[in-house]
């Protein structure tokens, strides 16, 4: 009964990194052959993505209240191909709880009610966004932001587990840059994702522009 249940389970990862690699490939080929604009804004658009997504699980990284789900935040960066579905999945669990929180009858004793009703407002104006962000996370941020997170893991990881180490004085004390990166995977991956993403952006907007100007 164990064998069949995994083996059932094994099918499922593997169905569901077929479908992973197929949405890469079709994406690859919409932006080549159908997105319209130059190489350099195209490439603006992705790397935005990908920019995008480092940052904010860098954020959420940082966040106390959810270091209960250091796990689940973890798979966002992962290499493993199932894990990394599963963290992305988890998370899209959450988006849509945000704004439903905003629509409550009652506030905590001194809040802005101004601000409050007005956030009321901006979250019922939101609510189809979240859900067709849902969609474009699916569709377009998971598969376009799962190679960047290969290579950082790989890097990270290169660091991480080196044999060899180097250390760095200062006012008597010592740090070990393979503990800092140890020690913080997670944050180093969402460093080198997000960062990285969000520089090249850039450099292809301004490209874009001096070479249209």
């Amino acid at each position: 009964m164990q064998n069949h249940t995994r083996t059932k389970a094994s099918l499922i990862a593997y169905a569901l990194a077929g479908l992973l690699l197929a949405l890469i490939v079709a994406e690859v080929w919409l932006l080549v052959y159908w997105v319209p604009g130059s190489w350099q804004q195209r490439a603006s658009l992705v790397l935005a993505l990908i920019g995008i997504y480092g940052i904010a699980i860098g954020f959420f990284s940082k966040s106390e209240a959810l270091a209960d789900f250091r796990d689940s935040l973890e798979n966002l960066t992962s290499p493993n191909i199932y894990e990394y579905l599963l963290g992305n999945f988890r998370f899209l669990t959450f988006v849509p709880l945000f704004p439903a929180v905003a629509f409550c009858k009652r506030w905590m004793p001194g809040s802005p009610m101004l601000l409050c009703r007005l956030g009321q407002l901006l979250g019922l104006f939101l609510t189809p966004i979240v859900f067709a962000y849902i969609i474009v996370h699916l569709l377009v941020v998971m598969p376009l932001t799962y190679l960047p997170t290969v290579l950082a893991s790989a890097l990270v990881s290169a660091v991480a587990y080196s044999g060899e180490d180097f250390e760095v004085a200062s006012n008597g004390r010592r740090v070990s840059i393979r503990t800092i990166v140890r020690s913080n995977q997670l944050t180093a991956k969402a460093f080198l994702i997000g960062i990285p993403g969000i520089i090249l952006s850039l450099i292809g907007v301004v490209s874009a522009v001096v070479v249209g100007g």
